[in-house]
């Protein structure tokens, strides 16, 4: 953790679960806004599905190839995001303060 604008003292370990639940939810959020414009708007697979789909079922995209432009817009993502603070760091707590926890 380089910097916590927070009340939240990062020393106790719930602070840490809750920023961390917090960080996925935010990052869940952004990815799904770029998956929808990539998708959506642009559709344009700029995160190259299509590699990844002739990787894992190659038979089936060769059935389905020409079609990709059509297809893409609605293949489906599933998130998994696992957001851990290893080490929140010491940065504006003195050792001189009275345990909080």
């Amino acid at each position: 953790m380089v910097e916590n604008t927070t009340d939240l003292d990062l020393s106790v370990p719930k602070h840490i679960e809750q920023l961390e639940t917090e960080l996925e939810d935010d990052i869940n959020h952004r990815v799904n806004m770029a998956l929808a414009q990539a998708q959506k708007k642009m559709k344009a697979d700029i995160f190259q599905f299509a590699d990844a789909f002739y990787r894992k079922y190659p038979q089936k995209w060769n059935q389905n190839k020409d079609r990709w432009d059509e297809i893409y817009p609605n293949v489906g993502v599933r998130l998994e995001t696992n957001v851990k603070v290893a080490r929140p760091g010491l940065t504006g707590k003195s050792f001189f303060q009275p345990d909080q926890r």
